[in-house]
């Protein structure tokens, strides 16, 4: 093996990490199911030609046959790839890539050998971006170009370089990412000679805004035919290793990037790894302090704020605690702004609980598992969960295991959608919607203001805490201070507006997001980003990771900030916002690229953007052209139908409906509700085609409440639906309905089980409201 730089590339990496670029050489140790080598490029056609019977493409290269088979037969061709590149061994050396600090992967291979490489290490775990998004250190992100044989068989596999330059050209925002990616860390080319312009394109400096960029070292065969090869990369800046892959993987065998584990202990081991969520690390950081006002003011909690002690504890603190010192798990549970997650970091720092404490606002089910490897010598854990119905997966994970007590956090109405798949007990659930009289004064006591009373409504701690201190409503300050803004310039309102965005789907936004967000604005760079942010400097919160040295974070204050404020934004900034992130920001960037979906393009924000529903429906075919998927389609058509325009929604929410083969029951619930809109003004025709389809309608509601655990959301629905039918027709079938939704709702009602106070509400009165039609019409 010939290194060029290996002393450079050694203190370079282990200081920095590594980007390893992976081609088909890097994969020739690896086995499928039929424990047979896998296919390189040439081998794959020829056997495909073979298989599929397609002399006539002898001649034509591997990427003319994929698009013929694609075209004609996907379904068998990619059945056959499955198997073909679905690694079921692989040769031990490649374990020894568990030594390197390794960052970011990019592949363009479609195998799945660098999963199943780190699927069992305990130094780093892999996480595919295009489930998850950017996921922090220890994790390694996992960027596959070409596609996977682990994705369903709507996304494509990819063949050639045309293809992947088309798949650029639809989505410059990946472009922008690879570019950035690779500038950002040493990078290894491995096993790929590349021949894709665009790769190279993406490395230069120009592509990336004439960022810093790191080395790059290229692995070329040690056979004479390749010496021109490597000259010619070494000639255009590479540093090149002449080495055979199983050298190359003995050489990394031989040497320590990372610093071997054994050798520190448990608590050392925690404190690197879950640096932000080992309590014990927590307790000990020098964390920055802040006055306690901007928690007044609406700002989420801090570390800070907790450990001063400066927060008044509420109530229902004393009775959860009980529970938590009898190892009993807990759900604490209510309203916005209520004070579950200020509540949750109180308990977590209590020093009456003894044992090995974390504290987790989200965790990704990778980082999970990988958590579990980590404290599996712990005798007693605890581990406190904020967002539990973002980390369904996660939560399931940590509460398989034996020795945790797991305490979460959740808002009544999001509890509500995700409790099937919680499984928690009633008597497991507090909800702190409501503060006592006692909470209210020891408030007040807390802020030196005066008492407060609110005899007849109900007031959040959030509420409170921002009348006490400004002594005026949180509405009327959202609005001034968009007015500021907006006065002092639009681009700052953009800003703003982008912050707010960001938040209110859950994510924070990293440098590397706002600079591929501005990618068009030639006047805005890295500058101008940290000057806007210190002109609302109290508005947006620092939330960089401790762990990532090469980027900021930011976010706004609060989540119940961002809901209030993205009512108030002007719909013209918002409805760009919109647009340019979702043409700018590939999902790669966004860490928890799975929580940002959510609310990335619902029907509730989308509405508010676009008051015109052409550029409404201009920007779901933008994002439709990238993700192509039935949760978007039903947010479209949820868009057109609270347009106005029935008939369109009709249309996209039958698509969503036959993409899903009725299988995702919130899908099934609108599919029911516009069906039932479409028809239940038209007049009856003679053929009885409208009740047919109306008494349809009903079919597939009961169903959903069959069969589907969410009951309260399709019960709404169905009961809405009984009384409007009812009301018109007066009919037999009606009057069924209407008893099926009154004995619906009192069986729900008579349940063992928590019901937020919100539901409970709506439940009684829409049984108020059956009991009036039916007592008319006796």
């Amino acid at each position: 093996m010939e290194f060029e730089n290996q002393n450079a590339f050694e203190e370079i990496v282990s200081k920095e990490g590594l980007n390893l670029f992976l081609g088909a050489g890097f994969s020739v140790h690896s086995y499928n199911r039929d424990d047979t080598k896998l296919l390189l490029g040439s081998e794959l056609k020829d056997y495909l030609l073979r298989h599929f019977d397609l002399n006539q493409f002898t001649s034509s290269s591997l990427a003319k046959v994929a698009t013929h088979l694609k075209r004609n037969r996907k379904g068998d061709f990619y059945y056959l790839l499955k198997n073909f590149y679905t690694v079921n061994r692989f040769d031990d050396t490649y374990l020894s890539l568990q030594n390197l600090p390794v960052v970011n992967i990019f592949t363009t291979n479609i195998d799945n050998l660098c999963e199943k490489i780190w699927e069992n290490s305990c130094g780093n775990y892999i996480s595919d971006v295009e489930v998850y998004g950017y996921i922090e250190s220890p994790g390694i992100n996992l960027y596959k170009l070409h596609g996977s044989v682990t994705y369903t068989h709507e996304k494509e596999m990819l063949f050639s370089s045309a293809e992947l330059s088309g798949a650029f050209l639809r989505d410059p925002a990946l472009w922008h990412t690879v570019s950035m990616k690779l500038a950002s860390k040493p990078t290894l080319f491995w096993g790929t000679n590349l021949e894709d312009p665009n790769i190279i394109d993406t490395l230069n400096s120009e592509t990336n805004g004439n960022r810093p960029s790191f080395p790059k070292w290229i692995v070329i065969l040690p056979d004479v035919k390749m010496d021109w090869i490597a000259d010619e990369f070494s000639n255009n800046g590479y540093r090149v290793i002449r080495s055979t892959t199983n050298e190359l993987l003995t050489y990394f065998a031989n040497k320590k990037f990372i610093k071997n584990q054994n050798q520190i202990s448990l608590k050392e081991e925690l404190s690197r790894f879950f640096p932000k969520e080992y309590l014990q690390s927590i307790e000990n950081s020098n964390h920055p302090s802040r006055p306690i006002a901007s928690f007044y003011q609406g700002a989420d909690p801090t570390w800070s704020d907790v450990l001063q002690g400066k927060l008044a504890k509420i109530s229902f603190y004393s009775g959860i605690l009980e529970r938590i010192l009898k190892k009993n798990n807990c759900h604490i549970t209510g309203s916005p702004g209520s004070g579950k997650t200020t509540l949750l970091m109180q308990l977590a720092i209590s020093k009456e609980i003894s044992g090995t404490k974390f504290f987790f606002s989200d965790i990704d089910p990778e980082r999970a598992i990988f958590f579990a490897k980590k404290i599996n010598k712990e005798e007693l854990v605890f581990v406190f969960l904020d967002n539990v119905a973002d980390n369904i997966e996660s939560y399931n994970i940590i509460k398989s295991l034996p020795q945790v007590t797991i305490i979460t956090a959740e808002r009544d109405v999001k509890y509500e959608s995700v409790k099937h798949l919680l499984k928690i007990n009633k008597n497991q659930i507090v909800d702190v919607s409501d503060l006592q009289t006692y909470d209210i004064q020891n408030i007040c006591d807390s802020m030196q203001r005066r008492t407060q009373y609110f005899p007849n409504e109900r007031v959040s701690l959030f509420e409170l805490c921002y009348k006490l201190w400004s002594g005026q409503d949180f509405i009327s300050r959202i609005n001034s201070l968009l007015e500021q803004i907006q006065r002092h310039s639009s681009d700052l309102l953009e800003f703003y507006s982008l912050m707010t965005y960001v938040r209110y789907t859950g994510i924070s936004a990293s440098m590397d997001m706002m600079l591929c967000y501005y990618a068009d604005d030639k006047i805005i760079d890295y500058k101008k980003i940290y000057e806007f942010k210190s002109m609302i400097d109290s508005l947006v919160d620092d939330t960089t990771p401790l762990d990532d040295n090469y980027q900021d974070y930011f976010t706004l204050r609060s989540q119940a900030f961002s809901e209030l404020s993205i009512k108030y934004l002007p719909a013209n900034f918002l409805a760009k916002v919109l647009t340019k992130f979702h043409k700018n920001v590939y999902r790669g960037l966004i860490k928890r690229f799975d929580i940002f979906r959510k609310k990335a393009v619902d029907a509730d924000i989308t509405t508010k953007a676009f008051p015109d529903i052409n550029e409404g429906k201009k920007f779901y075919t933008m994002v439709l052209k990238n993700i192509e998927s039935p949760f978007v389609i039903h947010q479209f058509s949820l868009y057109l139908w609270r347009k106005g325009n029935i008939k369109e929604a009709w249309f996209q929410i039958d698509d969503a409906y036959t993409r899903s083969s009725g299988k995702i029951y919130s899908i099934n619930n609108t599919h029911a509700l516009i069906l039932f809109a479409s028809n239940i003004h038209k007049k009856p025709d003679d053929k009885g085609i409208v009740l047919e389809t109306l008494k349809s309608t009903f079919a597939v509601l009961e169903n959903c409440l069959q069969y589907d655990q969410r009951k309260s959301y399709h019960l709404t629905t169905y009961v809405h639906h009984s009384l409007e039918y009812f009301k018109k027709f007066k009919d037999e079938y009606g009057e069924k309905c209407l008893n099926n939704a009154y004995n619906y709702l009192n069986n729900e009602l008579a349940k063992d089980q928590y019901i937020p106070h919100k539901t409970y509400r709506d439940f009684v009165y829409l049984k108020n409201e059956i009991e009036k039609v039916k007592n008319f019409n006796k």
